[in-house]
């Protein structure tokens, strides 16, 4: 909440005074106050489409890793050897083992 500085009429002579609670504001400080929430509202969309942008971002990130994933999984669990191919380029495979050995070799560059 913003500390605008109110003021309200009093007396018979309608005097403006200040007062925390009164129906008066400063045109100035209206206007001062509209900026401050206009700068603010800015800064929120802008935080906004930053993190939509992040989490785009993140998304086709984690849409590569899936696809990497999948062939993976493919090379891995499918009969390969079927197709004429495939089979010359990956004739090493060794299906149950290929977890354990790329697991090591990864944990060996840490």
């Amino acid at each position: 909440m913003s500390e605008i500085k109110r003021w309200d009429a009093t007396g018979p002579d309608e005097y403006m005074e200040s007062n925390r609670h009164g129906m008066f504001v400063l045109h100035s400080d209206h206007e001062a106050e509209v900026a401050r929430l206009r700068a603010e509202l800015q800064n929120a969309a802008k935080a906004a489409l930053d993190a939509v942008a992040l989490s785009c971002e993140k998304e086709r990130e984690a849409d590569a890793l899936r696809v990497d994933a999948e062939r993976y999984r493919w090379l891995r669990d499918e009969p390969w050897r079927d197709n004429e191919d495939l089979e010359p380029v990956i004739r090493l495979q060794l299906n149950a083992l290929w977890d354990n050995r790329i697991d090591a070799a990864m944990g060996e560059g840490k």
